[in-house]
């Protein structure tokens, strides 16, 4: 368990190196910081929410409901986190991708830690 801990935190912290030097190329940071903290707020939170509600109300149906949200919810936010990172079209479509992604991807830490 602590070695997907471990991983788990170092992923976060390459996602969050990366996206600082990838949105200095805006020259935004004020506005960058505060919409990122929001995003990981509100996108974190309504993903772990929207997670727990999946998990608890099709629990009873399939017992392997809490592995697949899991799985479904990151998988999603792959495409969202490539187009986030690979689009430099626009400010607001980048900062938008990232909301997403953290809306969809956050959502495997409820599931796992009631599996666990």
């Amino acid at each position: 368990d602590l070695t997907w801990r471990l991983l788990s935190l170092l992923v976060g912290y390459t996602i969050s190196f990366y996206a600082f030097k990838y949105f200095a190329v805006y020259d935004k940071p004020n506005l960058y910081g505060s919409l990122n903290a929001a995003s990981v707020l509100i996108g974190g939170f309504g993903s772990n929410l929207i997670a727990g509600i999946i998990s608890d109300k099709y629990d009873e149906v399939n017992y392997k409901t809490k592995s697949w949200v899991c799985c479904v919810m990151s998988l999603l936010a792959v495409p969202v986190c490539a187009v986030c990172f690979l689009i430099e079209k626009s400010f607001a479509l980048s900062i938008t991708m990232l909301f997403l992604e953290y809306l969809l991807a956050e959502g495997w830490i409820s599931p796992a830690i009631s599996m666990i």
